[in-house]
């Protein structure tokens, strides 16, 4: 099983009123190679809010690692929706 967090901040479009960003929070829940669930949140916020998240460097590579380049991050946020029940 596995969580996948999305992050997407749109930028001032200046259709949000000056200063302001569509931002896109998502995680998806997926295991058996299958997307079971979804949650989103999207709001207008200022433009470059930071996202609450440390930045991380990820992990380097190792010889035959068949997942080379993929970080490994947890988050208390990842945590919390794999034991949602609502889910």
């Amino acid at each position: 099983m596995g969580v996948v967090l999305f992050r997407l901040d749109f930028g001032n479009t200046n259709s949000y009123g000056p200063g302001n960003a569509l931002t896109l929070f998502e995680a998806f829940k997926i295991y058996g190679g299958q997307i079971h669930a979804v949650k989103a949140f999207m709001d207008i916020m200022p433009e470059n809010t930071p996202s609450g998240w440390p930045r991380m460097k990820p992990p380097s590579p190792r010889p035959g690692d068949p997942a080379q380049g993929a970080a490994s991050m947890e988050s208390p946020f990842a945590r919390e929706l794999v034991s949602a029940q609502d889910i």
